[in-house]
């Protein structure tokens, strides 16, 4: 299969790499960008952008991120705090009064609250109703007295973040991500802060084991952090972050569900080429 794009003198090797997980990858393609110092170093797409394997993937193709998109919640959240609007220490019931958990905004963002499950059973179309999901998230008893402990709430942290911004704001989380990040930046998908609030949103706020993957981790306001850098994964195997250490930010995308070994491939293979030692361990998120 062709690979499109380009990558930057001295960065063959990253193509090289991308077209070998390309070339052995069932399903559909996959997109993989890196940007360092002011310039992009790599932005490359292949495959097929459908599993009937009819639609090329093109460098504009639409993807399922799974928790990647996590942070962008996050963004939204912490623009509102950096206006103001919301401040990350009070209690969440300030904004949105039926909620029961007795957790900060802070501990919202940071995987700190305990909201990671439902004791009622509901059908898969309850999230398709905010409405409704997000009245039993409030009434939802918490796992651990909140700020004790962190465990990912990998299924409710979009409608847990996103009803604080509607509150706040009163724009869904998908149409102030719309007007208010993405649109002046002219992007199907961006973000930012300002340095100050960014230092804070990556400083580490929970460390230790996560009490619903069962894994030692940390985490920031909606990212994950690491000594290398902070960002996420998500459960398909796609991945965004920004390496600190290795002044570099990536981007892995792939409609074909697996694990982080693609990413980390590409990645580590960028690395050589900037002369950075190669990630030892699974990366953040």
């Amino acid at each position: 299969m062709d690979v499109q794009g380009f990558v930057a003198a001295g960065f063959e090797p990253v193509r090289e790499c991308f077209a070998e997980i390309l070339g052995r990858q069932p399903g559909t393609g996959l997109a993989f960008a890196a940007w360092s110092d002011g310039r992009w170093l790599a932005d490359l797409w292949g495959g097929y952008a459908d599993l009937g394997r009819h639609r090329p993937w093109q460098a504009g193709s639409l993807v399922q991120p799974y928790s990647v998109s996590k942070p962008f919640a996050a963004i939204c959240a912490l623009r509102l705090a950096e206006a103001g609007r919301l401040d990350l220490d009070a209690p969440v019931q300030r904004y949105w009064p039926q909620f029961r958990a007795p957790a900060t905004v802070r501990h919202v963002l940071s995987h700190q609250a305990g909201v990671v499950l439902l004791d009622q059973p509901v059908a898969t179309e309850a999230f398709y109703d905010w409405d409704y999901l997000c009245g039993l998230l409030a009434a939802q008893e918490p796992a651990w007295e909140p700020g004790t402990a962190h465990g990912e709430s990998a299924l409710f942290y979009g409608h847990l973040v996103g009803e604080l911004v509607r509150r706040v704001d009163g724009r869904g989380v998908g149409q102030f991500l719309r007007e208010e990040i993405c649109g002046p930046h002219g992007l199907d998908f961006a973000f930012g802060l300002s340095p100050g609030m960014l230092a804070e949103a990556v400083a580490p706020q929970s460390t230790g084991r996560d009490q619903v993957f069962g894994e030692d981790n940390t985490w920031g306001l909606g990212f994950g952090i690491d000594a290398d850098g902070y960002g996420m994964g998500g459960l398909g195997g796609s991945y965004g972050g920004t390496s600190t250490a290795g002044g570099y930010t990536v981007g892995f995308l792939t409609g074909t569900v697996g694990g982080s070994d693609r990413a980390e491939a590409l990645e580590n293979t960028l690395r050589g080429c900037l002369g950075v030692p190669p990630l030892t361990a699974t990366g953040a998120g």
